[in-house]
């Protein structure tokens, strides 16, 4: 649940950052409507009503059974760079960014950049980091790169 607060706290500071409008009614009923419907799709049971004792009190007769799934960076082969990009447009089209970093095979980081584009949609944001990371490539010569994006 911390997550999902400070899920929606990012996303208003970035719509207040964007020069969007941002009702503090409007973040405590998304969180609340937010977690009811993790609620009810994680564990199976329905909420009735909107009174957070209740909700407590069916949350804490449940046994939480927890999995995850490791996921690293990965280095490249020796004498290659590895590209990771992202983009990501709010409202789609909309307000948009795109960010890139360059490492070698080593981890270290050669070169990391973000930019606020032209609106344009999430997936053009996408390709649009790319290509700025093959800018990159080109613009210093280098021969290889890999290029990962999570799109």
């Amino acid at each position: 649940m911390p997550t999902i607060i400070i899920w929606f706290l990012w996303k208003r500071r970035n719509t207040i950052r964007h020069n969007g409008a941002y009702q503090e009614r409007k973040i405590f009923w998304e969180i609340n409507d937010t977690i009811i419907k993790f609620v009810k799709v994680r564990f199976y049971f329905k909420v009735t009503g909107r009174e957070w004792s209740k909700i407590v009190d069916e949350l804490k007769s449940i046994r939480i059974h927890n999995s995850y799934k490791l996921i690293k960076w990965n280095p490249p082969k020796i004498g290659l760079l590895k590209g990771n990009t992202d983009g990501a447009s709010k409202g789609n089209p909309g307000p948009t960014s795109i960010a890139l970093c360059i490492r070698n095979h080593y981890g270290d980081l050669v070169v990391a950049q973000g930019n606020r584009i032209k609106d344009i949609t999430s997936l053009e944001a996408e390709a649009m980091a790319i290509l700025e990371c093959l800018k990159f490539r080109t613009m210093n010569s280098i021969s290889q790169i890999i290029v990962k994006s999570d799109s």
